[in-house]
């Protein structure tokens, strides 16, 4: 997508191999002469109510949804069995590259995938809220910038972070330039006590057990404990009515509607076809 904005929805996106949906979307008064060139820069991208998977077959950078730029909305999919062709990057659920700004992420699901979310090269006012990021090879989260740019604003808010693996990261944060401005109110859990007992953030020096990284002022009222998903060993993530989830303000995913439908938006389809 390189026009700019409009609405992906509503589609099955698998076994390609490059990126699920790649969005180059640039604000009119960001790009200069090269927006004029693409009409519609200036209007909301939003990406929702998408089921993608095996993905990035013959691509190491990239994922299930890859964006870059601004205005971005990014909520209700399910992104699932993401893996990277080959050595290099690994393939991502969500990635938010190249100086994507004023986005949202929120309430969707993310699972089995070489990282959750990347976010990369000069992310400015990201919300990340009310999202489930579960089994990553390297990093339910990855945050990174070259050596001339910094994130500004990032916020990661009442999410569910679990993973399985011990020798992968809950957060891999790329120095100080690449640290949240706030992290809070998430659920994050590993059934071998990883998150308490060993390094659990890679790449952020005096950082890397959790304790240190509270001691920042980071997930101070977040809770590491079991979600108690309904039945995870057999893929389902849905959480009991006592999961601890809720404690922190975790409102239920609802996936019902993600995927296909044999019913189009208004917007969209007006009248009937001859």
């Amino acid at each position: 997508i390189d026009d700019g904005g409009g609405l992906v929805a509503h589609n099955l996106i698998h076994d390609l191999p490059q990126s699920g949906i790649y969005a180059r979307h640039q604000a009119r008064d960001y790009e200069g002469r090269n927006a004029r060139e693409r009409a519609n820069q200036s209007q909301k991208l939003t990406i929702e109510y998408n089921e993608i998977y095996n993905v990035m077959q013959n691509m190491n950078d990239g994922g299930g949804v890859f964006v870059g730029d601004a205005g971005v909305v990014i909520r209700n999919n399910v992104i699932h069995d993401i893996h990277a062709y080959g050595r290099g990057a690994p393939g991502w659920g969500i990635y938010l590259g190249c100086d994507t700004r004023d986005a949202l992420v929120e309430n969707n699901f993310v699972s089995h995938v070489g990282g959750g979310l990347h976010l990369w090269g000069g992310n400015q006012n990201v919300a990340i809220e009310n999202n489930m990021f579960l089994e990553a090879e390297l990093s339910l989260v990855k945050a990174s910038n070259p050596k001339d740019q910094q994130h500004g604003d990032i916020r990661m808010l009442r999410n569910v972070f679990y993973y399985t693996r011990t020798d992968a990261d809950l957060f891999a944060i790329r120095g100080e330039r690449s640290v949240p401005v706030e992290s809070d109110y998430n659920l994050l859990w590993n059934p071998s006590g990883c998150i308490w007992l060993k390094p659990c953030i890679w790449g952020l020096r005096g950082s890397a057990y959790f304790e240190e990284w509270k001691k920042r002022g980071l997930d101070a009222h977040s809770v590491v404990a079991d979600p108690l998903f309904v039945d995870a060993p057999n893929g389902d993530f849905t959480l009991k009515p006592n999961s601890p989830a809720f404690q922190v303000g975790f409102k239920p995913l609802d996936l019902s509607q993600v995927g296909l439908t044999d019913q189009l938006p208004g917007d969209i389809l007006t009248d009937t076809p001859p």
